[in-house]
């Protein structure tokens, strides 16, 4: 019995290796491959794939098809022959790819195992950048990453730092000093006699609690090369100074100020041109401690406004008042007021004025 039953499982066995060795079938020697790291300035890189037919029926590749235009594909054109070889030759290009990259190529074909999917990964270096992608601005002979520093947010009680590449560019040194500066600003060149084809590095220290300012602030710091004055001379700065509440522990957070709006839209409906509408936004201070308003800035010079008080202790109410104008206006209104807070759930709130010009 036990010899009849092997037999039977002998068979089968013989079988199924028939019937999976019908047709056509891809093997290929391996199916992933690592470029590890590749300079981008050393252009394309290639890997070949090499497979064999190891099935009982020619073997005919029908597309080819890479993940990324960045990899271009060859391969065996002909019927591969059963124990025949062929390949699949992957090309890509890592210009403008800096960073790790991971790719595929789907390959399929008659074969009882299609489609297969062939991977490739890597990691492009990629190439330094030319002088003029890197300095692309100029000001005079002198070139610089950027005219422009965004300092982003702030705290009120914090000191930021930006600093702004430079190049010169010319045949001569060049000289940077800057002869006015606000004194909530400390700027430092290094060096500050920048000779030909020399780089140097100007570094802006913003001590936003000296500014004593609140909200968007915009600066322009005016330069001289040289000893020259000139009105393109110049960098511009923008910052948002707010209350930082990162550091706090939630005990202090919870004993901060909550300011608690009865209201933050002012709809004025459908007005005539030369209308004035007051305008009033009522809150209370429902936190722990005293609610200060820093700043209130309208987008509009067609909005007065101003606050009763800036200063409201726990528990009391406050209100924002103002009169919109809508002379010379038209159409769809949409106006706003931003409210500077050391509330930490408001620190810039936004109040709308909506309606309709005729």
């Amino acid at each position: 019995m036990k010899s009849f039953i092997l037999t039977i499982v002998i068979t089968l066995a013989a079988f199924t290796a028939f019937c999976q060795q019908k047709g056509a079938n891809i093997s290929f020697d391996t199916e992933t491959f690592s470029f590890g790291k590749i300079e981008e300035i050393k252009g394309a890189v290639t890997h070949v794939y090499n497979f064999t037919n190891t099935g009982s029926e020619p073997l005919v590749l029908q597309n080819v098809q890479p993940s990324c235009g960045c990899t271009t594909p060859e391969w065996s054109k002909k019927p591969v022959v059963p124990g025949g070889k062929g390949f699949i030759k992957a090309t890509f290009d890592p210009a403008g790819r800096p960073g790790s990259f991971a790719k595929s190529i789907t390959v399929v074909s008659n074969a009882v195992n299609s489609p297969v999917v062939l991977k490739f990964t890597g990691e492009v270096i990629g190439k330094a950048p030319a002088i003029e992608e890197k300095y692309s601005f100029s000001i005079d002979n002198l070139r610089v990453a950027s005219t422009y520093l965004a300092f982003g947010k702030i705290s009120s009680a914090k000191t930021a730092s930006k600093t702004i590449d430079v190049l010169n560019g010319g045949s001569t040194p060049i000289a940077l000093s800057f002869p006015t500066v606000a004194p909530y600003l400390e700027i430092l060149v290094s060096p500050s006699t920048i000779r030909p084809g020399q780089k140097a590095s100007i570094t802006i220290n913003y001590d936003a609690k000296k500014k004593n300012d609140w909200g968007f602030v915009a600066e322009e710091i005016l330069f001289t090369m040289n000893g020259k004055k000139d009105a393109k001379y110049k960098f511009n700065l923008t910052a948002d100074i707010q209350d930082d509440y990162s550091q706090a522990t939630p005990q202090q957070i919870a004993n901060t100020p909550r300011m608690t709006m009865e209201k933050t839209v002012v709809d004025v409906g459908r007005i005539k041109n030369g209308t004035q509408v007051e305008l009033v936004y009522r809150f209370k201070n429902l936190g722990k401690s005293n609610l200060e308003i820093h700043k209130i800035f309208p987008s509009c010079g067609c909005t007065n406004i101003k606050v009763s008080e800036k200063i409201i202790k726990p528990g009391q109410t406050g209100e924002i008042k103002g009169i919109y104008n809508s002379t010379g206006q038209k159409g769809a209104v949409n106006k706003t007021i931003s409210v500077y807070t050391n509330d930490p759930q408001h620190l810039n709130l936004t109040l709308w004025i909506r309606g309709n010009v005729d």
